[in-house]
């Protein structure tokens, strides 16, 4: 664990503050509004957390944030009752903490998680000094904050305390709620860990899973409550850690380690680790990549509300719940439709014909619009990725092909983008999105 606390936001670095205008605790709509930003900022960690914990609002650390913002003082707090505290500090001209916080996000981006590097005076945001305020946001066993805020001498001070300092890596990566635990938050909901002890009122309404992978040949128990049940020698949540004075005979191998495949993936030992290996047409950390999608697949970014050159970060369930999934497999169909009758040698390179024959209506329809495996995601500047391909009706595959089963190429998608683009900004503007590139 780091020891130091988050930096102080260099680009609002100042001398102490005296003078204090007024400025009462947050109302219960600000508290509202900043705890579901931050749980929802927590939920869009890049790479995905598997064990984030949902925040809860807590009245000890929003008084103890509230008399550091009255104090008009710029310095972060230690000892006392702020001993063992994590806190981000903000001076500047806002006051709305979903517009502080998403702020402080940014660093995410100076941030790699692979190395635990933050990148300082330079890259996108060179004016940040630290990553400290986006680690602290995304630590995945904080439990509880609370903020407050003070309007000091023409500016805001804001404040927010955590129960407990950032450490790296912040999180586990993998498939949200399966690596839950800290803190015995093993109940998930909507990507985030929440803790509910036999007899507790859970902390936000249900429904609640259990989706606990249970290490060491741990079982999976969902009664009295969320938990794993651990052979002898181990203990733990997930059954995570040895008894170093029993002699186990639970082998190290890749049951123990819980590592799950998809697509035919293998898992296999390699040395004391489990990875897995993949067939011939799959990639990735689970095999959860299709390389034949991904190839004749073009990525689609989506964008919202800015903040500097970012994006607020977008929930994932929008590309299903709206009409942007369908807007862009419609508009995306009509304008390779136009493009390939317009260009028919390009779309058909190793076709006799000089066009469409008349049996065939289409180049293409909806039905042939498919969005690739593990898509949409969140990018690292806050937008959604998705990577879209088609596949080919057998009687167009027959005519460019002479064969079936083919893919639309990633060109011509491309090339159709364009103008499909500007049809489905038009469509979607309505939802305060904006498709932003294509590659």
């Amino acid at each position: 664990m780091d020891t130091t606390k988050s930096l102080c936001l260099c680009a609002f670095l100042a001398f102490a503050l005296a003078i204090q205008i007024g400025r009462c605790k947050l109302t219960e709509q600000e508290r509202n509004d900043t705890l579901n930003f931050i749980n929802h900022l927590r939920r869009n960690a890049v790479p995905p957390a598997a064990d984030m914990n949902g925040l809860i609002w807590d009245t000890r650390l929003e008084n103890l944030a509230q008399r550091a913002a009255n104090s008009c003082v710029f310095e972060h707090n230690y000892g006392g009752d702020y001993s063992s505290l994590g806190e981000i500090l903000y001076l500047g001209s806002r006051q709305n903490f979903s517009e502080i916080l998403v702020f402080m996000f940014l660093e995410r981006e100076q941030y790699n998680y692979t190395n635990g590097a933050c990148v300082t005076g330079s890259g996108k945001y060179p004016f940040f000094s630290t990553c400290g305020h986006y680690l602290q946001i995304v630590t995945a066993g904080v439990n509880k904050v609370g903020c407050g805020i003070q309007y000091c001498s023409g500016n805001y001070l804001g404040v927010c305390e955590f129960d407990r300092e950032w450490y790296v890596p912040p999180y586990q990566t993998g498939e949200a709620g399966t690596k839950c635990g800290n803190g015995y938050a093993t109940y998930f909901k909507d990507g985030l860990c929440y803790s509910i002890l036999v007899g507790e009122t859970p902390p936000i309404p249900g429904p609640f899973e259990c989706k606990l992978s249970c290490l060491n040949y741990g079982t999976l128990m969902t009664s009295p409550f969320c938990s794993c049940s651990c052979p002898a020698g181990y203990y733990g949540v997930r059954c995570e850690t040895k008894n170093i004075y029993f002699a186990s005979t639970i082998p190290n191998d890749c049951k123990a380690q819980a590592v799950t495949c998809k697509n035919g993936g293998s898992p296999t030992m390699t040395g004391t680790t489990c990875k897995c290996v993949c067939p011939a047409n799959f990639e990735g950390e689970s095999c959860q990549i299709n390389k034949v999608q991904e190839s004749n697949s073009l990525a689609i970014y989506f964008g919202g509300e800015m903040r500097y050159s970012s994006y607020y970060p977008i929930k994932m369930s929008i590309w299903n719940d709206t009409l942007l999934k369908e807007s862009t497999r419609t508009h995306l169909t009509d304008a390779i439709n136009s493009y390939c009758n317009a260009n028919f040698s390009t779309c058909c390179p190793s076709s006799t014909a000089s066009s469409l024959p008349a049996t065939i209506q289409h180049f293409a329809t909806c039905e042939d619009f498919h969005v690739a495996d593990s898509y949409p995601i969140q990018a690292i500047d806050g937008s959604m990725r998705v990577d879209v391909y088609y596949t080919m009706q057998p009687s167009m595959d027959n005519v460019c092909n002479g064969k079936t089963n083919s893919y639309v190429s990633k060109a011509i998608i491309k090339s159709a983008w364009t103008t499909a683009m500007k049809n489905i900004n038009a469509a979607i503007s309505a939802i305060g999105l904006k498709a932003i590139k294509a590659d």
